[in-house]
């Protein structure tokens, strides 16, 4: 059974990737495969069942908040879930909290709310006491802790260093496919940060790294080409 509220705090790019995997699970058909149509639509932040919210520069408005107050007042016609995920939740602000209270306590049938904050001493107790609260430890997953992520994640990088690494590596095809994911959710998740900051240069730059990378998910490393699927990527990614 999904909880009507869920309230989770870590790192934001270890509650992003936590988020995608946790709402693919709901999603998916094929047991969070995280290729196929619906997995990617969460990916990319455009899947019909979940809206993203997050607040307006330096904390949350009422305004920001309508889409729920509108979207909830439709009663559901499917059986599937739809997810609001309060991005940032430690800056809402008194008086947004408390318009989201009865939603969280009792949303209507089919909805859910996931917040995320960073520090849990910043969320209201009226809405902590809504919530079930789960923690995330800040843990570098194995793709993080590959030496090549640095190269993806970078703002410049020497291929020639890049291309004598990727020889000493011995990645599998899962390995780079898993690795071309985690270094997906940094961008995305650089991208959001260029939202809140107005930042119009870091945005493009953020926007054409997604793009080259999810281009490349949809079409994965064919058996044996793991290090050429990352050699093209990342001259990609550098153009």
């Amino acid at each position: 059974m999904i909880p009507p509220a869920q309230l989770w705090i870590g790192k934001p790019l270890t509650l992003h990737e936590q988020t995608v995997k946790y709402l693919q699970k709901q999603f998916c058909f094929d047991d969070k495969c995280t290729t196929c149509t619906s997995c990617m639509q969460i990916k990319q932040q455009q899947h019909h069942g979940v809206m993203w919210i997050q607040p307006e520069k330096t904390q949350y408005s009422i305004s920001t908040l309508d889409q729920i107050f509108t979207t909830i007042s439709f009663a559901r016609t499917s059986d599937e879930p739809f997810f609001f995920i309060l991005q940032k939740a430690d800056l809402l602000t008194h008086q947004c909290a408390n318009s989201l209270l009865k939603s969280l306590e009792e949303p209507p049938k089919g909805y859910h709310f996931i917040l995320l904050a960073e520090k849990e001493d910043q969320i209201l107790p009226t809405i902590a006491s809504r919530c079930i609260t789960k923690k995330f430890k800040d843990s570098l997953d194995a793709s993080e802790q590959s030496p090549l992520f640095m190269f993806f994640t970078m703002p410049t990088a020497d291929p020639s260093q890049f291309l004598q690494l990727l020889e000493k590596e011995n990645l599998t095809d899962r390995q780079a496919f898993d690795l071309t994911e985690t270094v997906l959710e940094f961008w995305q998740v650089k991208y959001q940060n260029s939202l809140k900051k107005d930042d119009e240069q870091k945005k493009i730059n953020s926007l054409h790294k997604i793009g080259v990378i999810t281009k490349a998910l949809e079409k994965p490393p064919m058996p044996g080409s793991a290090k050429l699927f990352l050699k093209n990527l990342f001259l990609l990614m550098q153009s």
